[in-house]
């Protein structure tokens, strides 16, 4: 006994141990587990009130810069001026290749083949000798002579087109009695509705004589047993004698229905046939009509098609000299292009037709230009800068027009000096953004890119103010973590979670910002590791 007593202790003593070792050992894994995890420092979120930058980047344009155009395609011998250069009025910009541009060379050949046409029209008889002789001389006759012969070929083609519509429309009278105001149509009409309602009373009142029929046959078969019995003989029985008179009674009854019947009948067919009579007549009369003003429609369309036929040929020989006047006229019309682009292909220097500094050139020596091209675009002498750049709306509320802006770099830029001219919705973007644009001064050039600040003469207060340094960027947009806390059996743990937010004011150390934060939040601004959405951390202490 004592011996079972002492087992017991020695296990319950083991266990403790085993427990106790498992508890430190878990005890020292968490610890070790937690100083493996990221260590952050965090602030919260406050409402609070800021005097706002608008931050932003846009490429400086030249205002009003005067482009240089060159009508006819040349080709570059050499450039005199650089990109950058100050050039007076007058100056030369390229020097061109000798020779014909390349739309005098086209224009030449375009008279060419508008001739080598004019030929062809005439070889391919497409126009008589006369109607030719005519055209180069000019007496084809006015628009107003021309118009006259096909206007009275119109009309012939109209009348008929009418007489067409007309039969047309009384044909179609003819046959649905659209009106209503045909004789024949309405008495044809009204036969058959009264044709067909005694077509059915006919059938029923057939059916009725022959029921009344069956009746009848029924009640001479059931008189027909009694043929025996005569109320005369003393020695008939007085139940057959009743029997009989009564079974006479019914035939006579289903005699006097039959002949009813019958009568009735008779009637019905009388009108049967009457109605089927007037209903076939009126038809032969419509059927007639419509024979007689479908011929007449046949004739008129015939007639119509001739006219038509006609006024074809008439249109067609009058075209024919209408396209060898319009031939003749364009060539006529080309040589005097040639002649006025020889007048403008001038000298071979294209020379600058404003003072100022030159913004781009777009040909090098040895490429050919493209007629009505920029060739060169001139900062005109005199004439400033401009820059634009896209806010959102709740920034573009804190900006005002003539606010001054800051310009990036300032050491390279001191002397550029930036204003708003002028703040637009942004269209592209469904009236989320405006644009601001601004006025430059000081040494800028044409395209270049330059950073902004503003700071609003506005201070406003906001509900959810943070740290600049909790504020975080990537392909999705700004964000920030928020501190997550969850209680545990060994204290309380920590994690992450990723908050989308917007900017909408921010000056050089906070930003007020839109999205799902509240105000007992606490967002990180520093770290040791970096972080991921969920992910488990520590607190700096």
């Amino acid at each position: 006994m004592q011996d079972k007593k002492s087992r017991k202790e020695w296990i319950k003593t083991i266990a403790i141990i085993f427990l106790s070792i498992m508890l430190v050992l878990t005890f020292f894994a968490n610890t070790i587990r937690n100083y493996s995890l990221p260590e952050v420092a965090v602030q919260y979120v406050t409402s609070d009130t800021l005097s706002s930058k608008v931050r932003g980047t846009g490429t400086v344009a030249s205002q009003d810069p005067y482009s240089v155009v060159l009508k006819q395609s040349r080709k570059i011998d050499s450039v005199k001026v650089r990109v950058g250069d100050e050039i007076e009025k007058g100056q030369v910009i390229y020097v061109l290749e000798e020779g014909d541009s390349e739309e005098l060379k086209k224009a030449q050949l375009e008279l060419d083949t508008l001739q080598a046409t004019y030929e062809k029209a005439l070889i391919t008889g497409q126009v008589s000798t006369s109607d030719r002789k005519a055209v180069e001389s000019g007496r084809t006759g006015t628009i107003e002579q021309k118009q006259a012969k096909i206007d009275a070929a119109q009309k012939k083609v109209e009348q008929y087109e009418k007489e067409v519509e007309n039969l047309e429309k009384e044909l179609n009278r003819w046959t649905y009695n659209t009106a209503g105001d045909i004789p024949e149509y309405n008495a044809y009409t009204e036969a058959d509705k009264t044709l067909t309602a005694w077509t059915i009373e006919k059938d029923g009142r057939a059916r009725n004589k022959e029921s009344a029929l069956r009746d009848l046959t029924a009640a001479q078969e059931e008189l027909a047993k009694y043929a025996g019995v005569s109320e005369n003989d003393p020695s008939a029985n007085e139940a057959e004698v009743a029997a009989k008179a009564s079974a006479q009674s019914a035939v006579n009854a289903a005699q006097k229905n039959y002949d009813e019947k019958v009568n009735l009948y008779n009637i019905a067919e009388d009108q049967y046939n009457n109605y089927t009579y007037i209903k076939e007549a009126n038809k032969q009369v419509i059927d007639n009509k419509k024979t007689e003003l479908t011929n007449q429609l046949e004739t008129a369309k015939a007639n119509k098609a001739a006219a038509e036929s006609a006024l074809t040929e008439l249109v067609t020989g009058i075209t024919n000299q209408i396209d060898l006047e319009a031939s003749l006229s364009a060539i006529r019309a080309k040589e005097d292009e040639i002649e006025k682009l020889k007048g403008d292909q001038g000298t071979n220097e294209v020379v600058a037709p404003v003072s100022g500094t030159i913004l781009s050139l777009s040909r090098v020596a040895g490429e050919t230009t493209t007629a009505e091209e920029t060739v060169a675009t001139i900062q005109v002498a005199g004439k400033g800068f401009t820059l634009s750049m896209t806010v959102t709306n709740e920034q573009a509320a804190m900006i005002n027009k003539g606010d001054e802006a800051d310009v990036g770099n300032s050491w390279f830029y001191s002397d550029v000096h930036a204003k708003v001219s002028n703040i637009k919705p942004d269209k592209e973007s469904q009236g989320k953004n405006k644009i601001v644009e601004f006025d430059l001064e000081g040494s800028v050039t044409s395209g270049t890119q330059l950073s902004l600040t503003i700071t609003s003469r506005k201070s406003s207060n906001y509900d959810t103010v943070v740290p600049n340094s909790a504020i975080r960027e990537d392909n999705n947009g700004k964000y920030v973590y928020r501190l997550v806390s969850k209680p545990s059996p060994l204290g309380t743990r920590y994690s992450v979670e990723r908050v989308n937010v917007t900017v909408i004011a921010e000056d050089d150390t906070r930003s007020a910002v839109s999205g799902p934060l509240e105000g007992w939040d606490s967002v990180i601004t520093t770290f040791s590791k970096p972080l991921s959405d969920g992910m488990l951390v520590r607190l700096k202490q």
